[in-house]
C-alpha cells in the first residue's frame, strides 16, 4: 500500500511541482530544445537508440544528484537537464522518454532498487523489431530483452529487492 501511494500519488504531485519550478528558473534556453530535437530526429532518421547513449556521454553530463544530497529527488524537464548539464539517473529516464517515446511506440519509466537499499531510474521501451526491449539509463543502454520487467531486473539482478515500472505496476 505504501509503495502504491508512493508511486501513484506522491511522486507524480513532487516531479510536477519541483519540475515546473525548476524550468521557470531556466526560461529562455531554447537552446537545449533544439539539441533535444536535433537527436530526436537523428534516432528517429537511423533507428538506432544508442545514438542517444552517445549523445549523452559526448555532452560529458556531469552526474548530480538532486538537492539535499538526493532527499529531494525529482524528475527535471528534460530541456532543463540539458541546459544545465548535469542530472541524475531520473533526469536521464526523462530525456530517453523525450527522445524515444515518439518513435518506438510505448515505453515505460521504472524505479528499482537493491538489497542495501540503492535505487536507480531507467527508460524500458520497444525496440521496434517485435516485442522485444530494450533498458536505457545514464550509465548503460541494454538489450534485446522479451520483456519490461526482465529490462528493468537487469540492474541489479539478484540483488533486486523491489522495482516499479510506471504504466505496469509494482514487481
Amino acid at each position: 500500500m505504501i509503495y502504491w501511494l508512493l508511486y501513484r500519488i506522491w511522486r507524480p504531485i513532487r516531479d510536477f511541482v519541483c519540475g515546473n519550478l525548476e524550468a521557470l528558473f531556466q526560461r529562455g534556453k531554447n537552446d537545449a530544445l533544439d539539441d533535444l530535437d536535433i537527436i530526436r530526429s537523428a534516432v528517429a532518421r537511423t533507428q538506432n537508440a544508442q545514438l542517444l547513449q552517445k549523445w549523452y556521454a559526448d555532452r560529458v553530463f556531469v552526474w548530480k544528484s538532486d538537492p539535499f544530497k538526493g532527499r529531494l529527488d525529482y524528475v527535471s524537464k528534460p530541456w532543463v537537464s540539458v541546459a544545465r548539464g548535469y542530472g541524475d539517473c531520473d533526469d536521464m529516464m526523462a530525456i530517453a522518454e523525450y527522445v524515444l517515446a515518439p518513435i518506438r511506440g510505448e515505453g515505460h519509466r521504472a524505479s528499482t532498487y537493491s538489497e542495501d537499499g540503492s535505487g536507480h531510474a531507467v527508460y524500458v521501451f520497444q525496440n521496434g523489431f517485435g516485442l522485444r526491449w530494450e533498458m536505457m539509463s545514464n550509465q548503460y543502454h541494454k538489450g534485446p530483452f522479451v520483456s519490461p520487467e526482465q529490462a528493468v531486473r537487469t540492474c541489479y539482478g539478484e540483488d533486486t529487492s523491489r522495482m516499479y515500472i510506471y504504466g505496469i505496476g509494482s514487481i
